[in-house]
């Protein structure tokens, strides 16, 4: 009587070559001995990318690797390609966790100033709390890769700009460490990535890249893909639905598409001595009002009824130590007008001379143009930057 065959097969085929791939990459093994995994080489491809696409902190990995197999056309080693080693990869080690624990003390900071933390613990924030943090850092610090050379986590980090793919493991890698369940999800149709994120007992969707206008206006932050279902994601005018290569389950649950702050705002959520401001817009788009709430799942109250009757997406604000700076047109000029916080009062601090104009690469075309706010802690001004 022969002994059964226990070699692993199909999806086990795939799990057991993932765990030997990922704890070799993890080494920098020169190579990684997949024999036991019984991996056909066809699978390589997928498992090679699922290790890839779930470990954000693999930057130093290229997605270029050469590969042995036997007779059957099973796997037998892997020899992938680094692109960082000894000193250079300890160094760009060092600067990916310095920026994680950089993040989380200012998510810390953010929580522990709306409530107070208990004896020995974490801040109590809510889990969708620390979502819209990491959505809002990473639309309002860093900016999109036209050029596309840059497309893993670390090279945001350090270089400011990256794909959607490098945005989609940075907010998983922060995620992460925030003690979220985040996983990044791609299309070949689309040639994208985003993110499906765990609150509570549901998933849902978040795709910072496509809330982070391009070309980059400071001050502008979108939430259409935030913590959305897959309903309203491929609801949603964009020209193109979502696809995604990965089974997922079905993400249901529209919990946060209406009736919370953050819903169809167009600018970064504020928080401030203890509460979130955020602008509300109303039945005509281009009102828009300032309102003050304590909890995101709730609208608040009105502090300023109306801000202005001319809100434009191309033009960007900037909130600081309780204030609202944004702009309204005037001829060829823009208005700076400065807005408290604590008594809803509005004055008009500049003007700002500005002229359409296309990019001087020919990417955006002269009405894509605006201007966005942003501070300059070396002067202590207000800047605005032209798209």
């Amino acid at each position: 009587m022969r002994a059964a065959d226990t070699r692993p097969t199909g999806k086990a085929a795939e799990t057991v070559a993932c765990g030997l791939l990922s704890d070799g990459l993890r080494n920098s093994r020169a190579e990684i001995d997949l024999r036991t995994a019984c991996l056909p080489r066809e699978a390589l491809g997928r498992v090679f990318a699922q290790v890839m696409n779930g470990t954000p902190e693999l930057f130093y990995v290229d997605s270029r690797l050469s590969y042995t197999y036997d007779a059957a056309g099973d796997v037998l080693s892997v020899t992938p390609v680094y692109r960082m080693a000894g000193e250079e990869l300890e160094a760009a080690r060092r600067f990916w966790h310095d920026t994680l624990d950089q993040v989380m003390a200012s998510l810390h900071e953010a929580q522990t100033a709306r409530q107070a933390v208990p004896v020995g613990g974490r801040p109590a924030g809510s889990e969708a709390d620390t979502v819209l943090f990491l959505h809002e850092y990473l639309a309002q610090t860093y900016d999109y890769d036209t050029a596309g050379g840059n497309f893993d986590a670390l090279s945001l980090f350090r270089d400011g700009v990256g794909v959607c793919q490098a945005y989609a493991l940075a907010f998983m890698a922060l995620g992460r460490a925030a003690g979220l369940e985040v996983d990044m999800v791609t299309s070949r149709e689309m040639d994208h990535a985003w993110n499906h994120v765990r609150v509570g007992d549901a998933w849902y969707h978040v795709d910072v890249t496509w809330d982070d206008p391009a070309p980059d206006t400071p001050g502008i932050v979108s939430h259409q893909y935030f913590l959305i279902s897959d309903a309203r994601l491929n609801g949603l005018d964009t020209g193109a639905s979502h696809i995604w290569n990965e089974e997922l389950q079905a993400r249901t649950s529209t919990k946060y598409e209406d009736g919370w702050a953050f819903n169809g705002s167009w600018y970064p959520l504020y928080r401030w001595s203890g509460a979130y401001y955020y602008v509300k817009f109303g039945s005509n788009p281009y009102e828009y009002a300032l309102y003050r709430t304590d909890d995101l799942s709730q609208i608040g109250i009105s502090i300023v009824g109306q801000l202005a009757n001319g809100y434009d997406s191309r033009f960007g604000a900037l909130w600081l130590n309780g204030f609202l700076y944004d702009t309204t047109a005037a001829g060829a000029e823009r208005i700076l007008w400065r807005c408290s916080l604590d008594d809803g009062s509005r004055a008009e601090v500049g003007r700002i001379p500005f002229t359409e104009t296309a990019s001087e690469d020919g990417a955006y075309p002269a009405d894509r143009d605006g201007v966005g706010l942003r501070y300059a802690a070396e002067t202590g001004e207000v800047e605005a930057i032209s798209r």
